[in-house]
């Protein structure tokens, strides 16, 4: 069991050099990608162009935002000084559930773990802001606060996904594959923008069959509101699109679609309109329970 101790805890020391401080919209923590790039959550950097990383010594580092990515929940930064040290990634191939794993964290100004075991693995799946997600990746245990954008690793110290709290309502780990292709879109500037309608949508059954969105609730200033749409209208298309259930729809709008004119088509008072819309672009929130898109 000392053997085990020491293990895990040089994997800390060794693994929390990579780990910094992000100073965005709240406190996070951020992982090293590259030499020159980190990687952190979406919902601490988006819509800032810098922020500043704080290591293990303390000094604030200056650091451009990239870019971002709604349904993934992560974020790249360019980070100005000295390479930074690079952890080992893996994409988890030999993981099994019950392999213990460390979250590593800079919420302060020292790096801090929190102790989990793998309670469950599988296959991809889509996050409540309709992101493609490669692989389930479940620890028990709740990630204390300042950790988000920090790192998973396992038993032997190399990094297994980046943590976020708002991917889904118990939170989750971004794969390491899922980080690649993200990150990679991001840095080569090929990263599709994620749209927003701007309302509150709940399925609701049409009278002759099928289904359709009904709109609770419109924000004031958003691409809905500008098209006409109202409280209570009923959504069935926009653009080639049919609306028929929110998961599917937030998926489709997480897809590039921020800035794309459409032809919305809907139902208010058993009347069917239609008129143009043009999609706003998402800002990544925190899951109310609801689908807000």
């Amino acid at each position: 069991m000392t053997g085990l101790s020491e293990q895990l805890a040089a994997v800390v020391e060794n693994v929390g050099a990579s780990v910094l401080r992000v100073e965005g919209r709240r406190i996070a923590s951020a992982v090293v990608w590259s030499p020159d790039v980190v990687v952190t959550v979406a919902s601490a950097v988006a819509g800032l162009k810098d922020v500043q990383l704080r290591g293990a010594d303390g000094t604030a580092r200056p650091a451009t935002v990239v870019g971002w990515d709604v349904g993934s929940d992560l974020a790249a930064l360019r980070v100005e000084g000295d390479p930074l040290p690079v952890p080992g990634w893996s994409d988890g191939e030999a993981l099994r559930v019950g392999n213990i794993s460390l979250a590593l964290g800079r919420p302060g100004p020292r790096v801090e773990p929190a102790w989990g075991l793998l309670r469950d693995l599988d296959g991809a799946w889509q996050s409540d802001t309709g992101g493609r997600i490669d692989k389930w990746i479940e620890v028990d245990g709740s990630l204390p606060r300042g950790f988000p954008g920090g790192p998973l690793v396992d038993a032997a110290g190399a990094v297994l996904g980046v943590n976020s709290r708002f991917l889904s309502r118990g939170g989750g780990t971004v794969p390491t594959v899922t980080v690649r292709r993200v990150v990679e879109g991001l840095l080569s500037g090929q990263h599709a923008r994620p749209g927003t309608l701007g309302a509150a949508l709940y399925p609701v059954e049409l009278e002759e069959g099928g289904r359709g969105l009904v709109v609770l609730k419109v924000d004031a200033e958003g691409p809905a509101a500008k098209a006409g749409i109202k409280q209570g209208d009923i959504l069935l298309q926009l653009g080639d699109f049919t609306l028929s259930h929110p998961g599917q729809f937030l998926r489709w709008l997480a897809d590039g679609k921020a800035g794309l004119e459409v032809t919305v088509r809907y139902r208010r008072g058993g009347v069917e309109h239609e008129g143009p819309l043009t999609f706003g672009e998402r800002a990544p929130v925190e899951p109310s329970g609801g689908c807000h898109n």
